[in-house]
């Protein structure tokens, strides 16, 4: 028996889950063993198998026997290597609907560009509702229902039968199938959900929370409103092989293309889709209200909603709301990670809340959790609770991490006022600050019994090993630029000098600390005025070379100090 033309076929009502969070029918998992079987047989192990329900037109279904031996492929393979590729299949919670596609024959019998149009009530109170998703699941051609209720849209159907879904968040979903074209469809009552059903899962549900992805300013600017409101509205649980889009609204996907997951995706100036598992390519912007699981690339700017596993990678700005785990690379900013295990890399910020490996940047890093491995910029690091940190300003809140910089702030760390000379009587004042594990010193020395006003600049890291409340071990390294009487001139001599130093806590916040000391002198002159000054500082070397431009003097020596600690 034909279809009959304008009848319909079936209403389904759909209670809102989180639907997101379970896999499509069309992924799972089955394994089948048919012998000369009919394809409805094989269409009812594969129910009784998954609990699954099918619905298609019986008119189409192929007269034929069938053999198939299939071992934990998925349902759509299956359904694929069953019916062949005129066939289409979409799912929706326990149901897997069964489409065929309209030859060239068919199409020239039946009229199949129409408009779609209709009203939506709410089945409690009777009055309109509006902003109700109402899409094709075999093309995803889609409207928006009015204030008043009212959709319509221009159709142009390619399928045996038409799979109409209205879906909105806070109701039940409905999905309205029909044999063929039927410009004015029936009065819609949508369902509201009940109370016992928490707000958060409802939001869950119709993938989108409201912290989410559209609230950004510059998503706003770039996706228009209606497919917010329909990537809000619903999720598409079927994943799409491939997409391409020129901008948002304009691509494979539709006005759908945030409901949506693609396997392969281009997007030459913007696209905006539901997740990403494989790979993601912009010209310009690329913006994913969830998860990315693999590559996400663009030129300009990537935003992603939930997680990234895998690679987010741009010449401007990659902006994360949930973890990434793997890198995130970009000439500009990483904003808002939440969680990130791998590598931040920038080129001027890098933001996370907990890092679970490392943040580059050549301008700044920054973490907001309780947990941060390493960071390492040309100028800023800011942690709460680092391990390392490397850049020329350190700021943390704890006093347990590394930090190697010019000026560490650290909240209760170490800070401290050093006077200590040498056996070349050059006298130091140096202010340390950082944690006991590792601080920066600065400070400057002069030399007061020479006449020629020899005086230096330092520069250095040092650690404090604290035996018990009394003994300690100081372990420095400094590096000092001496201006030998003429100024910072060529005749520069530079100096670096190791030292360890028992400590003894004389005070609450006094030490004296004495110590051998190995240093060498670098100067990039090599004449009699600069020998005459080395000779001066010291006469006993153990090691020295001397090219036609540079001097290398290493000599033992002992430093005396006393610390003030605050």
């Amino acid at each position: 028996m034909k279809p009959q033309r304008g009848i319909l076929l079936l209403m389904l009502f759909f209670a809102l889950v989180p639907a997101f969070s379970q896999e499509s029918l069309l992924e799972r998992r089955v394994s089948i063993s048919a012998v000369n079987l009919s394809v409805e047989e094989i269409l009812n192990q594969l129910s009784m198998q998954t609990n699954t329900r099918f619905s298609y037109n019986s008119d189409i279904i192929p007269d034929k026997k069938i053999t198939l031996y299939a071992s934990s492929q998925s349902m759509g393979k299956v359904l694929q290597q069953v019916f062949g590729k005129d066939f289409i299949f979409r799912s929706t919670q326990n149901h897997i609907i069964i489409l065929k596609k309209t030859s060239r024959g068919e199409k020239v019998q039946v009229k199949t560009d129409f408009i779609v149009s209709g009203r939506i009530i709410n089945s409690r109170t009777r009055q309109p509702v509006a902003n109700v998703t109402v899409f094709d699941m075999a093309y995803m051609q889609s409207a928006l229902s009015d204030s008043s209720g009212n959709y319509a849209f221009r159709f142009k159907q390619k399928t045996d039968r038409i799979a109409l879904r209205f879906t909105k968040a806070g109701f039940t979903d409905t999905l309205l199938i029909l044999n063929s074209c039927q410009e004015k469809i029936p009065l819609i009552y949508l369902s509201p959900e009940t109370e016992k059903i928490p707000r958060m899962n409802i939001r869950i549900a119709t993938g989108i929370e409201l912290s989410d992805t559209g609230s950004i300013r510059i998503v706003k600017s770039l996706v228009v409103q209606e497919m917010l409101i329909n990537s809000f509205n619903a999720f598409i649980p079927d994943k799409r092989i491939a997409q391409i889009s020129l901008l948002p609204q304009w691509g494979t996907n539709r006005r759908m293309s945030g409901s949506v997951v693609n396997y392969f995706s281009v997007n030459l100036l913007a696209g905006y889709s539901y997740g990403v598992s494989g790979c993601e390519i912009g010209g310009g912007a690329n913006i994913v209200q969830k998860n990315v699981n693999g590559l996400q690339g663009s030129m300009v700017l990537n935003v992603a909603g939930g997680n990234v596993n895998g690679l987010q990678v741009t010449g401007g700005l990659n902006h994360l709301r949930g973890n990434l785990s793997g890198v995130q690379a970009s000439l500009f900013l990483n904003t808002g990670v939440d969680t990130m295990k791998g590598v931040q890399v920038s080129g001027l910020l890098n933001v996370a809340r907990e890092v679970h490996g490392a943040q580059f940047s050549l301008i700044s890093n920054k973490a907001r959790g309780s947990r941060t491995d390493v960071q390492m910029s040309g100028l800023l690091n800011y942690a709460p609770h680092p391990k390392f940190q490397l850049g020329l300003i350190n700021i943390a809140d704890t006093n347990n991490g590394v930090p190697v910089g010019v000026i560490n702030i650290v909240r209760n760390g170490y800070y401290s006022l050093n006077i200590s000379t040498d056996e070349m009587l050059f006298t130091k004042f140096l202010f340390g600050m950082g944690t006991y594990k590792m601080h920066s010193y600065l400070g400057a020395g002069i030399q007061l019994h020479n006449t020629e006003n020899n005086w230096e600049l330092c520069y250095g890291l040092g650690s404090h090993f604290r035996y018990n409340h009394t003994f300690g071990l100081n372990a420095d390294i400094l590096a000092s630029v001496i201006s030998t009487g003429t100024g910072f001139d060529e005749n520069t001599i530079s100096e670096i000098s190791l030292s360890l130093k028992p400590s003894v806590r004389i005070f609450k916040q006094l030490y004296i600390s004495a110590g051998p000391s190995v240093s060498v002198f670098i100067s990039g002159a090599n004449n009699d005025y600069v020998d005459t000054v080395i000779e001066g500082f010291h006469n006993h070397y153990f090691f020295q070379t001397v090219s036609e431009t540079t001097q290398y003097h290493m000599f033992l020596g002992g430093e005396a100090e006393i610390r003030f600690v605050f």
